[in-house]
């Protein structure tokens, strides 16, 4: 894929190429001109959870660790389960 840019209107034209060299120029969907100049595109490059996690600092887990010991215990889920109250003593509401 190349873009080109128009410099009539300003548009940008996205053009599939298979061929090793691609046009300089290219003809403006917006406005018809034919001198659309081929401009650079931008990409993304994605990476895969496995690379992500190569990449972190050797030290993170360390951190993490500190982290949760360092934690108030308030700021674990299974603190707030267990002071919850059991739906066993609610009515049975599937006879209404």
């Amino acid at each position: 894929m190349y873009e080109y840019a128009c410099p009539q209107c300003s548009r940008v034209t996205s053009l599939y190429w298979r061929n090793y060299a691609p046009p300089e120029t290219a003809t403006c969907e917006g406005c018809g001109e034919s001198g659309a100049e081929r401009k650079f595109s931008t990409f993304a490059l994605h990476k895969t959870a496995a690379t992500k996690m190569e990449e972190l600092d050797p030290k993170y887990d360390k951190m993490v660790d500190e982290a949760f010991q360092n934690a108030p215990a308030t700021s674990d889920p299974k603190h707030y389960l267990d002071k919850m109250a059991s739906f066993d003593g609610l009515p049975d509401r599937s006879d209404s």
